[in-house]
């Protein structure tokens, strides 16, 4: 069955309002990090966080056969080390 015509003016709404949200979060994002860096208390974890989004960034790019064969290494490798405890 056809979807029905979305009209060019719905297609570019949509786009700017995803590219403001866009916009939107990654100011906020900047501004929590440069106010984060700032305070020396809390520079260890901002630092950890942007490490653990990078490397988030890089599995969601990983084609989805290779993420299937690591979580198969993966628990796998888990599975072996619960059963030599036993």
């Amino acid at each position: 069955m056809p979807q029905p015509r979305i009209s060019l003016w719905w297609k570019a709404i949509a786009f700017l309002a995803k590219f403001f949200v866009g916009l939107l979060l990654v100011y906020v994002s900047i501004a929590f990090v440069v106010s984060s860096l700032q305070r020396p208390e809390t520079q260890a974890l901002v630092g950890i966080a942007i490490l653990l989004g990078v490397l988030w960034g890089l599995w969601s790019l990983l084609p989805e056969w290779l993420q299937r064969v690591v979580r198969w290494c993966l628990r796998r490798n888990k599975e072996d080390k619960h059963e030599r405890k036993r």
